[in-house]
């Protein structure tokens, strides 16, 4: 694997083959984009996508946590609300479930814009 790369953060399997067997020690956000740092020096860049003036296609971060416990595994969850939708993603950890990143926004019933996050990662 690279030492930079980008996926798009509902990748499932990349996001295994970064968070698995490590924990979040550092995180900061604001709704435009988030920052995790992992104990072996990783660096994640959470970049929602951002659509059209009009809000089509704009997503946002909601929240973001760190895990002072080894992630041994990880879910994603969505959820539509009154237009909205909600991408959860989950990690177990010392048997506690916990949400690490939030994400809402809504494509507006135009997926010309897109919609979700991409994620950068630099490994040290």
């Amino acid at each position: 694997m690279a030492d930079s790369y980008v996926f798009d953060g509902e990748d499932l399997d990349e996001l295994k083959k970064v968070l698995l067997y490590r924990k979040i020690v550092e995180v900061s956000f604001n709704e435009y984009q988030g920052f995790i740092t992992l104990d072996d020096g990783t660096k994640l860049n959470i970049c929602p996508n951002q659509g059209c003036d009009c809000g089509a296609g704009c997503y946002y971060l909601e929240e973001l946590n760190k895990c002072d416990n080894a992630i041994t595994d990880i879910s994603i969850e969505y959820d539509r609300e009154s237009g909205y939708e909600y991408i959860n993603i989950f990690v177990i950890a010392e048997d506690r479930r916990v949400k690490v990143i939030d994400i809402y926004g809504s494509d507006d019933n135009c997926e010309y814009y897109g919609r979700g996050f991409r994620i950068f990662v630099d490994k040290p």
